[in-house]
């Protein structure tokens, strides 16, 4: 049987297929190299402005916890009702943009939910400022969520 001498021939071809296979290996290594760096980039970039966002969110409750304090100082070193409710109305307003406000309280008989204070629209004139001003509601023989709150002495939630 003559075979011929084809031994060098398929080393030679198998070397070939090898040396194509562990191309192919290497070229698809580095295209992953190449995607999970750039992604590495821009995860980075993602992290850094979620920091950065954070970071300025966390100053900003910082601030105004600051400013809550202030407050809570100011308010406490003076007894006065009036300064009192003005400097609460310049915080409501600079912070939550609530130019006016109303204040009822128990009347001293715990008899009427009455007007305490407060700072109306300029457009309210002086008959409706009156009225404003002498409202009240009685607290007892009524139902409501005032005379809830009152009768069970917390606020409703």
């Amino acid at each position: 049987i003559n075979t011929g001498y084809y031994s060098s021939m398929g080393l030679f071809v198998f070397i070939l297929l090898q040396a194509f296979l562990l191309s192919q290996r290497f070229a698809g290594a580095f295209r992953q190299v190449e995607y999970l760096s750039n992604n590495l980039e821009q995860k980075v970039i993602q992290r850094t402005i979620d920091l950065e966002n954070s970071r300025s969110e966390l100053l900003q409750a910082h601030r105004e916890i600051d400013e809550l304090n202030q407050l809570t100082r100011s308010l406490n070193e003076n007894p006065d009702m009036s300064i009192i409710l003005n400097k609460l109305h310049i915080y409501i307003s600079k912070n939550y943009g609530f130019p006016y406000y109303g204040l009822a309280v128990i009347d001293e008989k715990k008899e009427y939910i009455r007007y305490l204070d407060g700072i109306l629209p300029e457009y309210v004139n002086l008959n409706e400022r009156k009225k404003i001003q002498d409202f009240q509601i009685p607290i007892y023989n009524i139902h409501g969520g005032h005379a809830l709150a009152v009768h069970s002495r917390r606020p409703l939630v």
